[in-house]
């Protein structure tokens, strides 16, 4: 396997006008441009539907068996039979017997169906005790044992138990640094850490704690007037967002020292861990009522870099998609997945106002293209798109939440930009019936406080462009 960059291995909307409908809650409006010739989308009739009634009609239809699935009996009669079997193997071979774990995980996935949670935890607990008498205390082999664990208690809602658990898997990966399974159990943990940062948004962080300046042996003594607080404590999604960050990371590496899987597993893994990064700048409620790390598709101004503390989200992005670029070269894919790894650092910096080197992965994204003889209708496609799009551009997984209001309206607007992708000049064009000033106001900070990407005309980065969209 060719080897990972090295910057990778270092690294450990919808406008809601009017209508003569409720007033739209101007601080979650969101605008997606369009071509001026498209149609606007249909008005939906009343509020979005809640994420927990979609949930719930999930759940109703999930209820409702077809005919031949097992229902109540069926379950109740399967867990009898897999708790004879326990039995029978107990009697004939001992406790110990390397026959129980299956036989134990099958009960254990039987109590899981019917939602008895907790003798499914207990059943995984006896199969992972067997496993380390036969294979041994840190075996690999107990971790999809401990993944069934942690999927119980996540459906109990003991969070602390999973944290627990996930612990103690990667504890077995420390201790197992050549199995080649480390990969899948990392990129496991990432992906069960990312499902509970999107769970865990709205959950508030702990109270911060106070470090008082007062001398050992002092005790007796008044508190200083002015105590130094601490750092403000991460909000639990954050916590999980970084150990998802952070297990993609080692499991590239150990993918990587142990040449297991193919390019495109591989290639997964970065995306993941691309996605940890567009998933934090979309959701800068993440850092707090400060949003030191607010995007500028949100806020109405720039994001800023923190002074001291953690590496800044502006310099961990640039950092991940560097290394999928010399990845994407090393492994000699194909031009057009280069160009769009490229484009992407590009964006990323351009957000980050990096404007010189922006513009060179734009350059190096066309002339890869260029040389890799691509079609100019496709290097027209990825460079000079009908309306330039607003950087960075999220992956659906990571803007989820974002843009899910219904079409209300819209604003026709011309725009024209400077070759870094700034708006220089708005005019509003036309609008949907119903769109207040108010609403105006709201699009031209936002497009104030938008990057968009430069487009090339004639093989060349424009100085400046025009063009027309429907927000």
């Amino acid at each position: 396997m060719a080897k990972l960059g090295a910057v990778l291995v270092a690294l450990l909307g919808i406008c809601q006008g009017g209508y003569a409908q409720d007033l739209p809650d101007l601080s979650s409006l969101a605008f997606l441009p369009r071509p001026l010739s498209s149609s606007p989308l249909p008005i939906v009739a009343g509020p979005p539907a809640k994420a927990s009634e979609a949930a719930s009609a999930i759940r109703e239809a999930k209820a409702q068996r077809p005919p031949g699935e097992a229902g109540p009996a069926q379950l109740t009669a399967a867990i009898e039979r897999r708790l004879a079997a326990v039995s029978k193997e107990e009697g004939e071979n001992g406790e110990r017997s390397p026959a129980l774990i299956d036989r134990l995980t099958s009960l254990a996935a039987a109590y899981q169906e019917v939602g008895d949670y907790d003798s499914a935890i207990a059943a995984l607990g006896d199969a992972r005790n067997v496993v380390r008498v036969n294979s041994g205390l840190h075996s690999l082999d107990q971790a999809s044992i401990v993944e069934s664990l942690i999927a119980n208690e996540e459906a109990k809602a003991e969070y602390g138990e999973v944290a627990k658990q996930r612990k103690y898997l990667r504890g077995l990966v420390l201790e197992n640094p050549d199995d080649p399974r480390v990969v899948g159990v990392l990129t496991g943990l990432a992906r069960s850490e990312m499902d509970s940062a999107r769970r865990l948004l709205d959950v508030p962080a702990p109270p911060a704690y106070i470090v008082n300046t007062v001398p050992i042996g002092a005790s007796d003594q008044p508190l200083p007037s002015a105590a130094t607080p601490s750092l403000p404590p991460q909000k639990p999604a954050l916590q999980a967002l970084y150990a998802a960050r952070s297990d993609y990371v080692v499991a590239i590496q150990a993918a990587a020292k142990m040449r297991t899987g193919n390019v495109p597993d591989l290639f997964a893994l970065e995306d993941g861990l691309v996605e940890t990064v567009y998933f934090e700048f979309a959701h800068s409620v993440l850092h707090g009522p400060h949003r030191l790390y607010a995007g500028t598709h949100v806020f109405s101004h720039r994001p800023q870099i923190p002074a001291g503390g953690a590496m800044p989200l502006g310099a961990v992005g640039a950092q991940i998609l560097r290394s999928k670029v010399l990845d994407s070269i090393n492994f000699g894919l194909e031009p057009t997945a280069v160009a769009k790894a490229l484009i992407a650092l590009g964006d990323w910096l351009l957000v980050y106002s990096q404007n010189g080197e922006a513009l060179s992965q734009y350059q190096a994204a066309h002339d890869v293209l260029v040389e890799g003889k691509v079609p100019a209708e496709t290097i027209d496609a990825m460079l000079s798109p009908e309306l330039p799009p607003v950087v960075p551009v999220l992956p659906a997984a990571a803007a989820a939440g974002e843009q899910d209001q219904p079409y209300r309206g819209y604003i026709d607007a011309s725009l024209e930009l400077t070759r870094f992708g700034d708006a220089k000049h708005l005019d509003v064009l036309d609008t949907s019936p119903g769109v207040s000033r108010a609403i105006e106001r709201r699009l031209r900070r936002y497009i104030s406080s938008s990057r968009f990407r430069p487009r090339f005309v004639d093989g060349e980065l424009a100085r400046s462009d025009k063009f027309r969209a429907r927000f």
